[in-house]
């Protein structure tokens, strides 16, 4: 649904069905202009209902996503610790390899 493609689906319609005379080319214009307005009226009800509906769960998709990634970080972090903690135990000089 969008207000081009609306457009030219009804042109084609109406046009496709319009005879050569100036009187009917008329009318196919003033048929032309009013569904077409209607048309545009639907289709901007649409972009503003579902377009209002969709928000609340951007926002929320995005804050998941964003807590998926922090919890990544920090799993990764608290790897990373562990990690550099096995290391220590096996240096000469007791606890974390300093001399006391």
């Amino acid at each position: 649904m969008s207000f081009t493609g609306s457009a030219k689906r009804i042109r084609r319609a109406v046009y496709s069905r319009v005879p050569e005379q100036p009187r009917g080319l008329l009318a196919a214009a003033v048929v032309l202009i009013l569904l077409v307005y209607l048309a545009w009226l639907a289709v901007l009800g649409w972009y503003l209902m579902f377009g209002l509906f969709l928000i609340p769960s951007r926002l929320l998709r995005r804050r998941q996503v964003h807590a998926e990634v922090e919890a990544l970080r920090h799993r990764e972090l608290i790897e990373a610790i562990r990690e550099s903690g096995k290391g220590r135990d096996k240096l000469p000089g007791g606890a974390g390899g300093r001399n006391s």
